[in-house]
């Protein structure tokens, strides 16, 4: 289990937990947040889809990079159950939608001050090696239009989790 951190921000007392796992085969990855309260906004209503520009609102994400090459892997995935995933070639460099995917299987619950995300993404080819670098992060719109992010590794300046965390 993983713990998400705020980036240049106050957490308000919300607790960010994720956790995942990496066979050749499938990825499931799973987000559990307390003491949410209304402030932060979860859209449920919508068709879920592959979709791009999800991270401009609430967005689950995962970076993922075979730790010998430049090659990564980006995740966004919205609590509608709207997704996509990205392959770049080096860093930030020629995003493309990954293809060698199913369409995922995504479960969003909201009870009290508790939300938790799970979600199942199928490879129709390997596509990382047994030990990988990753990131995690979360990214909350709240109801005046603010974005808060979290991730594992915070660092100062401007929110950029394409930096990766040893596996």
């Amino acid at each position: 289990m993983y713990q998400l951190l705020p980036h240049n921000q106050k957490n308000y007392g919300l607790t960010i937990e994720a956790s995942f796992s990496l066979t050749p085969h499938y990825l499931t990855l799973s987000f559990r947040l307390q003491n949410v309260n209304d402030y932060y906004l979860f859209e449920t209503q919508g068709d879920a889809k592959r979709a791009n520009e999800l991270w401009k609102a609430t967005c689950f994400e995962m970076f993922i990079k075979n730790p010998n090459g430049k090659a990564y892997w980006e995740l966004n995935i919205a609590p509608n159950g709207s997704w996509n995933f990205y392959r770049f070639s080096d860093y930030k460099k020629d995003m493309q939608e990954e293809l060698r995917v199913l369409p995922p299987k995504v479960l969003f619950i909201r009870e009290g001050d508790e939300v938790a995300l799970s979600f199942k993404l199928d490879f129709t080819e390997v596509l990382f090696e047994k030990n990988i670098n990753f990131n995690l992060a979360l990214i909350l719109l709240d109801v005046e239009g603010e974005r808060h992010f979290f991730t594992l590794n915070p660092k100062e300046g401007l929110a950029d989790f394409h930096d990766f965390v040893l596996g």
